[in-house]
């Protein structure tokens, strides 16, 4: 009877040194994970894991199992931590090593009472700050499978080609998320989730994004200043370029002081340009009123057949300054026309566009416009076939998706989806900026 007693206490005793808690916790981005933390009390260690097996599940079990034998992957949730801990009175300190699939952090961190504060620094000493708040159990921190149902229906609905729901790979997209969407327990899984899945799709990065105030507040007015790289030669990064008239007109007048004969502007890369910015560019490129065509939306594209062409434009759609000064949203209406009008300074020099495989959206759709004018010559490689307009279409009021919604067409009313820009001089052998450079020599 007092062995059995005493082989209670002792397992009580075992299982007691143990602790295990769930916490709420929110990235810079305010992107949210739900972190199970496990303390063993006698040997002053932790660990701590977002939804266990979530990456096998994500992944597939023989997909799993043959990464983890070759090594890349060691754990099957997606994030993993452990280390140490101490305690101050009735702070609880955490030091140790977060992987997030495979790649390794330094974590550190502190609790108390119902309050986590941690961060992670990379291996280049990037570091990043995390906030958080205890809660009851590990139950998902909101209803995923319902949201991403409502995206895929914005998706389909705001697209800019109504054949979307048609494609075999969208459908092979959602169904392998559908399978798995009701596990999904917090951000980072339903990221994970979506990522794995979307190689095959035709939209590019496709992901439903977070809506961040911190991310917001953290963005800083640009200094909007060209780069001169030889006397008379100034280069400017068209994801760089000012939004605001007063600011282009004294980016120009800039150029102009500088004595500028030769503009170089460089498109290489998904940079992330801004409508209005590329307006504003043109308008002291071109010395007279000239219709660029149109961005159509789904909505537009299945009410103009065929699509208008520039002398149209006028007629049945709105322009593009009427959307943008009232901050309506592209996604539900029909599009737009865009049209350059002359501004001073006009800039009289030499116009070199630099392109890649890379240079899409609306960078693509001006590199279209300035090379059929005949106002820029273009160098490098030939473009993506794809001047899409991207829109963040709201799916509620704490996500959004980043979606491509229209369309470019030219002034003829054609479209420029997979048509190539063809650089009049094209470069395959050495940088394109050195060889213009040479070129200009």
């Amino acid at each position: 009877m007092h062995k059995l007693f005493l082989s209670f206490i002792l397992i009580f005793l075992s299982i007691s040194s143990f602790s295990q808690t769930h916490w709420r916790i929110k990235n810079e981005n305010d992107e949210e994970l739900l972190l199970t933390i496990k303390i063993d009390e006698k040997k002053q260690t932790f660990q701590a894991h977002t939804r266990k097996d979530a990456l096998k599940d994500i992944a597939g079990t023989f997909t799993y199992y043959a990464a983890r034998t070759a090594g890349v992957l060691k754990y099957p949730e997606i994030i993993h931590i452990e280390g140490k801990i101490s305690l101050q009175g009735d702070t609880t300190l955490y030091s140790g090593t977060l992987i997030q699939y495979d790649d390794p952090f330094q974590f550190s961190a502190k609790t108390r009472k119902n309050k986590f504060d941690g961060k992670i620094v990379d291996t280049k000493g990037g570091a990043k700050l995390l906030q958080g708040e205890k809660v009851s159990s590990d139950k998902p921190l909101r209803d995923y499978a319902s949201l991403i149902d409502k995206a895929f229906l914005y998706t389909e609905k705001y697209y800019y080609d109504r054949n979307l729901s048609d494609l075999s790979e969208w459908k092979d997209f959602k169904e392998k998320v559908d399978d798995i969407k009701s596990d999904i327990s917090d951000d980072y899984e339903m990221n994970a989730v979506i990522y794995w899945y979307r190689k095959k799709l035709p939209l590019p990065k496709y992901e439903i994004q977070k809506n961040s105030i911190k991310k917001k507040e953290r963005i800083k007015k640009k200094s909007f200043v060209p780069k001169e790289i030889k006397n008379g030669t100034m280069l400017v990064d068209i994801g760089n370029i000012p939004d605001k008239k007063d600011d282009m007109n004294n980016f120009f007048i800039e150029i102009q002081n500088k004595q500028c004969t030769t503009l170089i502007i460089d498109m290489r890369g998904r940079k992330k340009v801004q409508l209005a910015s590329a307006l504003l560019l043109t308008n002291h490129l071109v010395d007279y009123s000239a219709l660029w065509g149109a961005y159509l939306t789904q909505k537009g594209s299945n009410t103009f057949n065929p699509h208008p062409i520039s002398v149209e434009h006028e007629k049945q759609l709105e322009n593009f300054w009427s959307y943008h000064n009232a901050n309506d949203k592209l996604y539900g209406k029909p599009g737009f026309y865009m049209k350059t009008e002359p501004a001073v300074p006009f800039f009289k020099g030499k116009v070199y566009l630099i392109i890649d495989s890379q240079t899409s959206g609306v960078s693509e759709a001006l590199a279209i416009f300035l090379k059929n004018e005949k106002i820029a010559t273009t160098v490098g490689q030939k473009s993506s076939g794809s001047p899409m307009l991207i829109d963040m279409v709201s799916v509620d009021k704490d996500y959004y998706l980043s979606l491509q919604v229209a369309q470019f067409f030219a002034r003829n009313g054609k479209s420029y989806k997979n048509k190539y820009i063809e650089p009049d001089r094209n470069v395959t052998d050495e940088d394109s900026l050195s060889y213009l450079l040479k070129m200009i020599n």
